[in-house]
């Protein structure tokens, strides 16, 4: 873009402005335009680094950022801040191994702790056995009631 000074001179001029006022006008009003605006206004070389449509085409959307987790998602995990929250190598040494069996309870081992427990049948003989006690029990209650009840 090119601000023609002479141009606007004569304009200065015609409207009745003295050349030599008409000429600094002028001169003024082209240093402001070609130092102050036209160094603001971008040219066809700035525009040739950005990127065109089909630049952008592959760039994510919005819309496929929505199934993305927010920071309000987030506030609840720990973070490389909070050590608390995650398990060290410390923590883990006291743990068996895969190849360390002794860490692991075997069948033999379970058998004899639970040698002296009741079986599964003998838990319902023993519900069985309190089912009919209680009964009787609310029995005997009823037939107590019913005595004081005809006193």
């Amino acid at each position: 873009m090119t601000f023609d000074t002479l141009a606007f001179c004569r304009r200065l001029e015609d409207a009745g402005v003295p050349p030599t006022q008409a000429e600094a006008h002028a001169h003024a009003q082209a240093d402001f335009v070609v130092v102050h605006l036209l160094s603001e206004v971008a040219t066809k070389n700035d525009l040739r680094d950005l990127p065109t449509k089909d630049d952008l085409k592959g760039f994510a959307t919005k819309d496929d950022l929505k199934g993305f987790a927010t920071k309000d998602d987030l506030k609840g995990f720990p973070t490389r801040d909070d050590p608390k929250g995650f398990v060290t190598k410390e923590d883990l040494k006291g743990f068996p191994t895969k190849d360390d069996p002794k860490g692991f309870v075997t069948q033999e081992y379970l058998k004899e702790c639970l040698k002296d427990f009741a079986s599964k049948k003998d838990l319902e003989l023993l519900g069985k056995t309190l089912t009919i006690r209680l009964g009787g029990m609310i029995a005997l209650g009823i037939g107590a009631l019913a005595m004081l009840n005809r006193l």
